[in-house]
């Protein structure tokens, strides 16, 4: 991040004054916080890597084949669609939302072709969109507690099926230790942790709770899991 950013972050955080997620992860891309890019909107190894992301496009499309119809889809938290266009032709309708807005711009234009509607959506605040299933990949582990919360709530309400996936420490682990919503993530805390929503204190109730992949990964020399679930609610 940029050193002026840093500066204010910590000065917030001294204040108790929070940091809005549309100014946090807007200053993740500008400054490449997460890896420069080809056109400095990168989302991560997670969403470039093969070795994670083929495995996963495989088990959503294999999940997504398994619904008996082409579902319509919302990607909320869709980052730099390195994914999202990559399962794009397994669904029906597809929505992907972020709450950037230059990566909204830049993905309009990018993937123009693929009959894709993005929208700019702060999921903590704003109202969901209508589909049968919700992709929420590597987003919560950004997000408190307390955020969580609220769009838990939001999902349960609007969607019939989530598919969630998180990076959580390998082994044993205590589940959903809070931290600020921000950039880093829990598996980086000094004690490390990850987000388990059928755990307390999110309790999801799901009717079905399904993994689709588990894929091993080294973290800040740190093991780790980045685990997908299919609830059905």
């Amino acid at each position: 991040m940029t050193p002026g950013f840093i500066k204010e972050l910590r000065h917030r955080s001294l204040a108790k004054i929070p940091v809005s997620a549309e100014a946090v992860f807007k200053n993740v891309y500008h400054s490449g916080f997460w890896g420069p890019g080809d056109d400095r909107f990168f989302s991560g190894s997670g969403s470039r890597c093969p070795e994670i992301v083929d495995p996963y496009i495989a088990a959503v499309t294999r999940a997504l084949s398994s619904m008996g119809y082409q579902t319509n889809v919302v990607d909320l938290g869709c980052g730099d669609f390195s994914v999202g266009s990559r399962i794009r032709p397994f669904c029906r309708g597809y929505i992907a939302c972020d709450v950037v807005d230059a990566l909204i711009q830049r993905n309009v234009a990018r993937f123009s072709k693929d009959e894709v509607e993005f929208r700019l959506l702060n999921i903590i605040n704003d109202d969901l969109p209508k589909a049968d299933v919700a992709f929420v990949r590597q987003v919560f582990q950004h997000l408190s507690n307390r955020d969580i919360k609220k769009v838990l709530k939001k999902l349960v309400a609007t969607y019939s099926r989530l598919i969630v996936t998180e990076q959580v420490p390998a082994g044993e682990f205590v589940p959903n230790l809070d931290h600020r919503t921000g950039a880093d993530i829990r598996v980086n805390m000094p004690r490390p942790s990850g987000v388990v929503l059928t755990e307390p204190p999110f309790n999801l109730a799901a009717k079905q709770d399904i993994v689709l992949c588990e894929i091993p990964r080294d973290y800040a020399g740190r093991k780790a899991v980045i685990k997908t679930n299919l609830y059905k609610l």
